[in-house]
């Protein structure tokens, strides 16, 4: 019998703003036999989320080689704000800028990724990634550019290669397209910078079923008082609206889902056969086993990077910069895991 999936993850991208992940997710791993069953990610969350699931060494520790790298070095002769603004001319272990001028009319990006190939090589173990026997099921979400939709690669099904993992992370203009058997994506962000839901549908159902997203920009904010204020703050209701909506479904299929359940117990066994063989009702029959499929997961737990990040917060590669977001995503954890899980709310009995 399959092992049940009870613990799901979601990784937002946020370039740079992934080291908070990181920090949140070394919180996770020190909770006893804490181990994701389905992790989702976008960008960098797919980057994470990778080298979660195919780790060559602990995943902590993979995690924790993959920010080192990442992390520029230090310039003490510099003043902060230059050394923060640093990775616009490139980051030698992620993305280095166009060198072939000659070709500048015909550039579809900025930037060139395939500096971070070696680091993925070196950070995950593609064969066990891809194995059938990897207790974690991965999911990485792209946009398709012809036809404008969201697409999951699943390690179950596709074999995960860093072009993948390239694909969810191709936020244009920055970074390139980058083809996946012969078809070109963008950096899945563009359309969907939360992928809660193929993680809602890959989970069982129960009470013991926890769901941890992860979200990379606030909710809340002040109000700007320059233009680069208007910016940082556009870019944060943007990405979070949508995860706000998707959260919002989520508790709404929770009360159809109970709903259904009180329907379902109250039916006769005649109303359930009429159901069953009268052909009038086929199309109520498949609405109500679609309604029947949904899952009530009421744990849904919000990490959420509350700290202050200016516009280009997600260019930001300084080490000062992403050792306090990996202090902050520790912190933020700690803060949630303490709460009390709510209590699930006994089934309604049909009388």
């Amino acid at each position: 019998m399959p092992k049940k999936k009870t613990t799901g993850l979601v990784l937002q991208g946020g370039g740079a703003l992934g080291a908070f992940e990181y920090g949140v997710i070394r919180r996770l791993y020190e909770e006893p036999g804490f181990v994701p069953d389905v992790i989702s990610g976008v960008s960098i969350g797919a980057v994470n989320a990778a080298c979660l699931a195919g780790a060559r060494g602990e995943p902590v520790q993979t995690l924790g080689t993959l920010w080192e790298a990442l992390c520029l070095p230090t310039m003490p002769l510099l003043p902060p704000q230059v050394t923060r603004m640093a990775a616009l001319f490139g980051n030698p272990s992620f993305f280095t800028m166009r060198l072939d001028y000659a070709a500048l009319p015909f550039w579809t990006s900025f930037y060139d990724t395939d500096s971070l190939r070696p680091l993925l090589e070196k950070c995950i173990d593609f064969e066990k990634l891809n194995s059938r026997d990897n207790p974690i099921k991965l999911l990485l979400s792209a946009t398709n550019i012809r036809t404008g939709q969201i697409e999951t690669f699943d390690n179950r099904r596709d074999q995960i290669t860093p072009d993948h993992i390239l694909a969810s992370g191709s936020l244009p203009p920055g970074f390139p397209m980058t083809p996946v058997n012969g078809v070109e994506y963008w950096d899945g962000g563009l359309f969907n910078n939360t992928p809660l839901q193929p993680v809602i549908e890959e989970l069982d159902e129960g009470p013991d079923v926890r769901l941890y997203v992860v979200n990379l920009f606030p909710n809340q904010g002040k109000i700007p008082q320059n233009m680069m204020d208007v910016l940082g703050r556009m870019f944060a209701i943007q990405f979070s609206n949508k995860l706000i909506m998707d959260v919002n479904t989520a508790t709404k299929v929770n009360v159809f889902t109970r709903l259904v359940d009180f329907i379902d117990a109250g039916l006769t066994e005649q109303a359930k056969k009429k159901l069953e063989k009268d052909p009038s009702l086929s199309d109520v029959k498949a609405m109500y086993a679609k309604l029947k499929s949904y899952k009530d997961i009421q744990n849904i737990v919000m990490i959420v990077n509350e700290e202050p990040e200016p516009v280009f917060g997600p260019f930001d590669f300084s080490r000062q910069s992403i050792e306090s977001r990996i202090g902050w995503g520790y912190e933020a954890a700690t803060h949630q895991l303490a709460k009390p899980r709510p209590a699930r709310k006994p089934q309604a009995q049909p009388r």
